[in-house]
C-alpha cells in the first residue's frame, strides 16, 4: 500500500520541483500617485522605453464628451515621460470613430479605430502611427468591410509572435443560408 501511495506522491512532488521558474527578476519602479497616471494600458515595452495609452477621465459627465486619448513613451531608466501625445476624439469621412486596439510595432505606437460609414455601408479599419519622436500620421484606412447595420461585420486584430506585424481579420456579415466569408 505504501508503494502505492510513494509512486503518485513523487510524481507530484517531482513535477511541481521541476515547473519552478528558477530565474525570476521583478523590477520595481518609482510609486505613481493615480492622479499623474492617465493611461489604461500598457500597450509595449523593449529594453528602454514602455509606452500606455488610455483616455482621460473628464468626470461624472465623461461619456458626453469627446474623449481625448493620450499617448506616452516612458524611459524604463527613471520612469520620466518622453512624449504624451494626446488625441482628440476625430471623425473619418464626416463620422465618428471609436477605439479598437493599441500596439507597439518596432518602436512606433500603432492606434487602431473602426468607423461605420452607413452612407456607403461598410465599417472601416483605420489606423494611426506615433512614431518613436511622438509625431503623429494620418489616419490611413487598413481594412474594410460591408455592413448594412452597425452591428454586421467586424474586425479581430492579432499580433505575431515577435510582435513585427499585425493580422486583421475581416468577419464579413452572412446570411443564414450561404456559406461564411472571411
Amino acid at each position: 500500500m505504501t508503494k502505492f501511495l510513494f509512486t503518485p506522491a513523487f510524481l507530484l512532488i517531482s513535477h511541481l520541483a521541476f515547473a519552478q521558474a528558477s530565474d525570476v527578476a521583478v523590477e520595481w519602479g518609482p510609486l505613481i500617485k493615480s492622479k499623474d497616471s492617465d493611461f489604461d494600458f500598457i500597450v509595449g515595452a523593449n529594453d528602454e522605453f514602455f509606452y500606455t495609452f488610455g483616455s482621460e477621465d473628464k468626470g461624472l459627465f465623461s461619456g458626453l464628451k469627446s474623449k481625448t486619448y493620450h499617448v506616452k513613451k516612458y524611459s524604463r531608466e527613471d520612469y520620466q515621460v518622453k512624449y504624451d501625445v494626446v488625441l482628440g476624439d476625430f471623425e473619418y469621412k464626416g463620422k465618428n470613430t471609436t477605439y479598437s486596439r493599441a500596439w507597439v510595432i518596432a518602436g512606433e505606437v500603432h492606434l487602431f479605430f473602426n468607423s461605420y460609414q452607413a452612407d456607403l455601408d461598410k465599417k472601416v479599419m483605420l489606423r494611426i502611427i506615433v512614431d518613436k519622436d511622438g509625431e503623429i500620421s494620418q489616419p490611413e484606412e487598413v481594412s474594410t468591410v460591408p455592413a448594412e447595420k452597425r452591428s454586421e461585420g467586424k474586425f479581430i486584430l492579432k499580433r505575431s509572435r515577435d510582435s513585427t506585424q499585425v493580422l486583421i481579420y475581416t468577419d464579413y456579415p452572412n446570411d443564414k443560408k450561404s456559406n461564411e466569408e472571411f
